[in-house]
């Protein structure tokens, strides 16, 4: 279901789905600006939601619990990566890469009218389109994994530069960073952003390992620097997170539904949503655990 275009009347602009009022926009960050919210410790933090994405640019894998461990991300998240296309080395799974060299939602939004599942028991991925299974295979296996090539071949057409390659990186994630880190989105931050666009946002597009509730709108963003204890695990706020052109897409149906970078901009003079974790303490997690800011 796609984004519902702004009601509200007035000198706009309109980008995909979105009517951005700009002078409305400012006129409501000036009432709360996030700064001054943030400035307050928040109270009764809890884990909404955790996260994993087997492969890279598809869509998430939630879990009612995980074990962290120290220096690590969340176990197989991005585990496996779509190449963009053209010949690869034998030693790709082995090495880190940029985003750059993958398929994703901002080169091809199309990804996001899939949905995938993987049985990590199995080590099989299944591809669904509209609730069908288009492509099966054991990711783990030659194979398998030219089934999955395959389809992603046909599917995305000439949109890309050759047939896609499906690596495994083992214990390396294919995220954005290279050093091994959990990405954490304060979903009050998102629910201000639905009040400043005017429009429903659905948290995923924002592909977070961690959903927590309970922080004040970005008070996630003065966490650099502190740790967060959830259940005995201990993790480093390292950075803000940067956004991208991808959380213009609609994780819903693929559609480029509006610019959402430049109502960060315009809204709050930043493209920051979310903060970076690095486990420095391991320990067992599960939703509804509570997250305390030390």
């Amino acid at each position: 279901m796609g984004v519902p275009k702004m009601s509200h009347k007035g000198v706009g602009r309109r980008t995909g789905r979105f009517l951005y009022d700009w002078g409305k926009i400012q006129r409501r960050c000036a009432v709360d600006s996030p700064r001054t919210l943030a400035q307050a410790e928040p109270m009764g933090m809890v884990i909404d939601t955790i996260n994993y994405f087997p492969v890279k640019g598809l869509n998430a894998h939630r879990l009612a619990r995980t074990t962290l461990r120290a220096d690590r991300p969340i176990a197989n998240d991005r585990r496996f990566a779509l190449t963009r296309g053209g010949p690869t080395g034998a030693n790709d799974h082995a090495r880190w890469r940029n985003k750059g060299h993958f398929l994703q939602l901002a080169r091809h939004p199309k990804l996001a009218k899939l949905t995938s599942h993987y049985d990590d028991a199995q080590e099989v991925l299944t591809i669904y389109r509209q609730a069908h299974a288009v492509s099966r295979g054991q990711i783990t296996n030659p194979l398998g994994r030219t089934l999955i090539e395959g389809f992603f071949t046909a599917y995305l057409g000439d949109t890309l530069s050759g047939p896609p390659k499906l690596i495994d990186g083992g214990d390396i994630s294919f995220s954005d960073q290279r050093t091994p880190l959990i990405s954490l989105i304060n979903a009050a931050s998102v629910r201000d952003l639905e009040r400043i666009v005017d429009a429903p946002l659905a948290v995923d597009r924002f592909r977070g390992n961690l959903v927590i509730e309970g922080a004040r709108p970005w008070a996630e963003l003065e966490w650099v620097g502190q740790t967060i204890t959830i259940n005995g695990a201990r993790l480093a706020v390292i950075d803000r997170i940067e956004r991208c052109a991808a959380i213009n897409v609609d994780p819903t149906d693929g559609h480029h539904d509006g610019n959402l970078l430049r109502a960060l901009e315009g809204g709050f003079g930043h493209r920051f949503c979310g903060v970076l974790l690095r486990v420095v303490t391991g320990g067992s997690i599960a939703q509804a655990d509570a997250a305390e800011l030390q």
